[in-house]
This record gives C-alpha cells, sequence and structure tokens, in this order.
C-alpha cells in the first residue's frame, strides 16, 4: 500500500512532460515553417530584385547603343520599382548601376561596366558614298594625282614611312568608264595616275584604269564592296540651342597684331575674320560658335590656335587662304573638332591638330550643294567627313600640291591635278571620340552584384 501511495502522481508527471515536449517540438516545427517562408520570399524577393536590375541594365544598354546621351539613358529605364543610373568619368567605361526599391528603401542589386566604341569612319582612303546622280563616280583619281598611305604613329609621312594602303571604296553604283565608273584612276595629261593601294566598288560597278601604263592600282580589285551607309553629320549647336555659359561677342576681327582670348567658350554673332598677319589664341576655349563666317588670311597670312580640345562650329564658310594662313589645335588630350557648312582650304593655307597627327583634327561639312575645296597648297592633317558634299582636290602641276594626310569620306570624291592624298594608317584603329550620331557598339566589360536585400 505504501509502495502504490508512494507512486502517486508519476503519470500525472509524465503526461506534463510529455506534452511539455509535444508543446516544444509543435512550436519548433511552427517556427522553422515560418522561418522557411520567410527565407521562401526572402528568395522569391531576391529573384524579382535580381531580374528586375537585370531589366534596368538591359534596358540601359540597349538606349547606349542608339544614344550615348548618358542622362536620358538612365532616366528612360527607370520605373517604379528600379532606379537606373549611367555615368562615366574621364577614360573610364560606361558604369550603369540599377537600384531596387525593397522595404521603401532602394538598394544597390546590379552594377555593370560598359565600353562604348564607335567604329573608325576611316579605314580607308577615301570613300565615295554617292548611290545616284548624274556624275557617278564616286572616286576619281586624275591628272598626275595619287593616293598612298603612311603610319603618323611611326613618324612624318616620306622615306620609308610610305607605305601602299591607300584603299578606296565607294558605293556608286555607276558602270561605265572613265568620268563614269564608280571608281576611276585617269592619267588624263600623260602623267602618272596611281591609287596605291586596292579599289573595292559594289556588286556589278565598273573599276576604270585608263589604258597606256601610266595609270594604276597596285592592290588591284579584290572584290565587291558591301554597301557602308554614313549618317549625315549633325551641327552641335544653333540659334536655339547655344553652348552654355559664354561670352557673346558681334565679332572678332584682327587685322594684323596678336590678340589672347581666356574665355571658356564664346558665342560669335558675326564673323571671326585674321587677316594680314593677325593671330588669334583661343587660350581657354572648349566651344566656339560663330554664326558667320571664320575667314583666315584671304591671300595674307592670318592665324587661329587653339590650346584646349574644343569644339569649333560656323553656320556658313570656313576659309584658309594663303601661305601661312593656319588654323590649329595644339592640345594633345584629345582631338580639334571643326563644325562647318562649307570649306577652303587654299593657297598653302593649313587646318592641323597636335603635332600634325591626323588623329587630332575631325572636320564635317555639312552643305550637299557646294563642294569642300583644297587647292594650290592647300592642306589638311585629320579626317574629313562630308557625305552629302563633294571633295576637290587640285593643284598645278610645279606645286604645291593640294594635300591632306589623313582621310576622307564624301559623296564624291575627286583627286586631281597632281594633288595628293596620303591616308594615315593610325585611323583605322581610333574608336573613341567620334560624334553620337556615328553608330556605336557596346560590349559589356563586366557585371558586378551586390545584392544587399531588407525585408518587405
Amino acid at each position: 500500500m505504501s509502495r502504490i501511495r508512494a507512486q502517486r502522481g508519476f503519470v500525472l508527471i509524465m503526461a506534463l512532460l510529455f506534452t511539455t515536449g509535444l508543446a516544444t517540438l509543435t512550436a519548433i516545427s511552427i517556427t522553422r515553417s515560418s522561418t522557411e517562408v520567410l527565407a521562401a520570399n526572402h528568395y522569391v524577393t531576391q529573384m524579382r530584385a535580381f531580374a528586375d536590375a537585370e531589366a534596368g541594365i538591359d534596358c540601359a544598354i540597349a538606349q547606349l547603343r542608339q544614344n550615348s546621351d548618358l542622362g536620358p539613358a538612365g532616366a528612360n529605364c527607370t520605373t517604379a520599382t528600379r532606379s537606373v543610373t549611367v555615368q562615366q568619368e574621364m577614360n573610364q567605361p560606361i558604369t550603369i548601376k540599377t537600384n531596387i526599391l525593397s522595404g521603401g528603401v532602394f538598394v544597390p542589386t546590379q552594377i555593370a561596366a560598359v565600353e562604348r566604341t564607335t567604329p573608325s569612319p576611316f579605314k580607308q582612303a577615301a570613300y565615295g558614298t554617292m548611290t545616284t546622280g548624274p556624275l557617278q563616280y564616286g572616286v576619281f583619281v586624275s591628272q598626275g594625282a595619287f593616293v598612298d598611305s603612311y603610319l603618323s604613329s611611326a613618324g612624318v609621312y616620306g622615306g620609308a614611312n610610305i607605305r601602299s594602303n591607300g584603299d578606296v571604296r565607294t558605293n556608286s553604283p555607276a558602270t561605265g568608264s572613265g568620268i563614269s565608273a564608280a571608281i576611276a584612276v585617269d592619267n588624263q595629261s600623260s602623267s602618272a595616275t596611281t591609287i596605291y593601294g586596292a579599289a573595292y566598288a559594289p556588286s556589278g560597278a565598273s573599276i576604270y584604269v585608263a589604258p597606256g601604263g601610266l595609270s594604276a592600282i597596285t592592290g588591284g580589285t579584290p572584290g565587291p564592296q558591301t554597301l557602308t551607309t554614313f549618317a549625315a553629320p549633325v551641327m552641335p549647336y544653333s540659334p536655339t540651342t547655344p553652348p552654355s555659359g559664354c561670352t557673346t561677342v558681334s565679332a572678332i576681327t584682327r587685322n594684323g597684331g596678336t590678340e589672347i582670348l581666356d574665355a571658356t567658350c564664346y558665342i560669335v554673332t558675326g564673323d571671326i575674320t585674321v587677316i594680314n598677319g593677325g593671330q588669334v589664341t583661343f587660350s581657354n576655349a572648349t566651344a566656339v560658335y560663330v554664326q558667320g563666317n571664320i575667314t583666315i588670311g584671304s591671300g595674307a597670312a592670318g592665324n587661329i590656335t587653339f590650346n584646349r580640345v574644343a569644339t569649333i562650329q560656323t553656320d556658313h564658310q570656313l576659309a584658309v587662304d594663303g601661305v601661312g594662313s593656319t588654323l590649329v589645335g595644339t592640345s594633345k588630350f584629345g582631338p580639334l573638332k571643326i563644325y562647318t557648312d562649307t570649306l577652303t582650304v587654299m593657297h598653302s593655307g593649313v587646318l592641323a591638330g597636335n603635332a600634325n597627327k591626323p588623329s587630332k583634327l575631325q572636320i564635317y561639312a555639312m552643305s550637299p550643294s557646294e563642294n569642300v575645296v583644297v587647292g594650290y597648297g592647300g592642306t589638311i592633317y585629320g579626317t574629313l567627313y562630308a557625305p552629302n558634299s563633294m571633295v576637290q582636290m587640285f593643284s598645278n602641276t610645279s606645286g604645291p600640291w593640294a594635300t591632306v594626310y589623313g582621310g576622307v569620306v564624301a559623296n564624291r570624291v575627286l583627286v586631281q591635278m597632281w594633288s595628293r592624298l596620303h591616308y594615315d594608317e593610325v585611323l583605322s584603329a581610333v574608336a573613341t571620340d567620334w560624334p553620337t550620331w556615328i553608330p556605336a557598339k557596346v560590349r559589356v566589360l563586366a557585371v558586378g552584384r551586390n545584392l544587399q536585400f531588407s525585408t518587405p
């Protein structure tokens, strides 16, 4: 009886222990289930955010392929759940950053480094862009003129630095001979006339070499040219969209003497005229917008110098005319860019960038009705982009000869009368500094993931 009395309550204790254990297991199970649900929700949030981040990156890359205006590229891809920013520091890849709205807070979820490059339009000495017209040649070399190549990285043109990669190309469909051929080499005046390179025309178009042994294309005609479309040049400024923060003047005139202009930007509502030994130096300007003409020399020497990387635009004509007349950029950090409606470089006038390197000067000519003229010793060290204009080079037999060191893209390219086109092969690899309206390529260099989430 005492033993039974001693065991009273044992079942109750066991029942309590069992119930407590069961409750604990139940609580653990519930907690684990809740944790798994939270983890699953967290994972779903991660995946959704990651997908949204990738979509932002893809959107920005697509925008950059069409337009390098980095601000809109980000703004156009921003949504209610993500913020996309696109930025680029000097000489650095473009950075695209996507922030995802999580718990009311933007957190970084995706970063991409992107390189936007514009392939050089100057992969040949001359390109004739025309496709129709009464005189259908795209490139015409005649009367003792010639086209060849050199490497500016190896030094100045001449001696061992004369090469035979002065290729010419055209979109012209012309099928005739002489001036009615797509590409023609025609001595015309019993003087050796040569393209020291290859000639490429579209399938079915004609390439004409005058008989008699004085005309030649040393690189032959390797095969048909795939048509290339060249975007029409676009002026960066207009009276309604001038460069900002500029000093406005009615005209700049220097008839002899020297003048140093030290503002960072100028708007000239009239003309710039520098003649009779006059010299004007833009010491700090990065933009000069001229609503009139720019005349340098006009028969007597004049000089304009830009010390910084700059963009110059004239809504009318740029004329550099006369022995000793020059427009020169001295900065080694980038190209001097010149936009003009029409261009004339005559009588030993010179247009050049830093150290006479063609990669340091870019010229864009707009007018479809006026020829770009380089004549009688006029010299350009740079690229000449005028897909709607005809470029005409001519000289006297005794010189001085019209000369372009660099490359030409024009509706028609006419190199005649002992003129010389020396293609700088360095230009074929230049993939930066071209304007945004020239088609670009975008390459993704790296994508970094910084997945930081807070529970909504």
